[in-house]
């Protein structure tokens, strides 16, 4: 299973990759709204931090709905219920609150 991990912090970012690879999974990162807007959304699921220094993560997910089904999680420090509506509202599958342990997720 490929997964993209749309997250700006680095330390963050390569952290999960790295667990997630030992688990077995390919994982290609995104740190910026506009490198995740020119990928090809061919990836099984998708990884999403809501705030970017670009922009907001909702509308990666938009976007990516209009190409493809793959299911999205939203990895995020916000965690109030508007924030979290939100992200349901737009396509996310589920909806993870920072921080987090890597087995949570």
């Amino acid at each position: 299973m490929k997964i993209g991990l749309l997250e700006d912090d680095q330390t963050l970012s390569y952290g999960v990759k790295r667990f997630l690879i030992q688990e077995g999974y390919e994982v290609s990162l995104f740190f910026s709204l506009q490198e995740a807007l020119n990928s090809d959304f061919d990836l099984d699921m998708y990884l999403v931090d809501i705030s970017l220094p670009d922009g907001l993560g909702y509308d990666f997910v938009s976007e990516l709905r209009k190409h493809t089904l793959s299911p999205v999680i939203y990895l995020s420090a916000r965690d109030n219920e508007h924030d979290i509506i939100t992200g349901f509202d737009t396509g996310a599958d589920d909806y993870i609150t920072k921080p987090f342990s890597l087995n949570e997720l």
